[in-house]
């Protein structure tokens, strides 16, 4: 699965999807999400994107190639908090991976990477789930009600990128959630 914040030929897909992972506008809307969200919340180490296309997961933007694995964790074994957060449409957090709970493949790996604690904020369009922005931190119980109000606008920000996307597709207001 490729990785990078420039997303190639490999990760774009046919289809309406197509029109957020091929415009260059969308993609530095999609970075620029990332890297805000590096800039706003003081807490936050690393920032990651997930876009669902032809009902596919595929890894969009990361801010560091250092957490590029813990995505593949989440795809490999079809589980964790952003894979959940594309399922649900909820958001899904971690306060603690030292603690025991959901996904303990995913907090071992977030353990082994100083990772402490994350949320993942689903991305909607008109109510469909399009994508999942995690947010990671070294330290522990990092995202209270402030971070998570910030993290929701973010995600409501890239959520308006690929609603333009999808809009000059001809899409939006699809039924479908797997373009």
């Amino acid at each position: 699965m490729p990785h990078s914040e420039n997303l190639n030929d490999d990760v774009v897909a046919p289809g309406a999807m197509q029109s957020v992972l091929g415009n260059p506008a969308v993609l530095d809307a999609l970075r620029d999400v990332v890297s805000s969200a590096r800039h706003v919340l003081e807490a936050v180490d690393f920032v990651d994107m997930m876009l669902l296309v032809s009902g596919e997961i595929h890894p969009a933007v990361v801010s560091d190639d250092e957490i590029v694995d813990i995505d593949d964790i989440q795809l490999e074994s079809k589980d964790g908090p952003a894979i959940q957060a594309l399922s649900s449409g909820r958001i899904c957090r971690i306060a603690s991976s030292n603690s025991t709970g959901q996904w303990p493949d995913f907090r071992a790996a977030c353990r082994r990477r100083g990772i402490m604690s994350m949320v993942t904020f689903p991305i909607l369009v008109d109510g469909v789930v399009h994508g999942a922005l995690s947010l990671y931190s070294r330290d522990y119980h990092a995202f209270g009600p402030d971070e998570t109000r910030v993290g929701r606008s973010l995600a409501a920000n890239a959520s308006e990128a690929i609603s333009a996307a999808l809009t000059h597709a001809g899409v939006v207001g699809s039924t479908t959630k797997d373009e």
